[in-house]
């Protein structure tokens, strides 16, 4: 994480995840990076990452991916 403070690059993750949910799961993990809540998809859906049904229960959740976005917002 140092290093990519270093080359200015900030790390954030978005879950479909309740607030509650997603607070406890980035406490538990020990996540020092943003954990955003997307309950309602709209910046997942976007890019392509949501996995319908794929959770527990057939509840639908974000796949694992990565992204770099520039200061213009081009994804790289």
């Amino acid at each position: 994480m140092s290093e990519f403070g270093k080359r200015g690059i900030r790390v954030v993750a978005v879950s479909v995840d309740p607030v509650e949910v997603r607070r406890m799961f980035g406490e538990k993990a020990g996540l020092t990076f943003p954990l955003l809540s997307d309950p309602e998809e709209k910046v997942i859906r976007p890019y392509d990452v949501l996995h319908i049904r794929g959770g527990p229960k057939g509840v639908n959740i974000a796949r694992p991916a990565e992204f770099l976005i520039d200061p213009t917002s081009a994804v790289r």
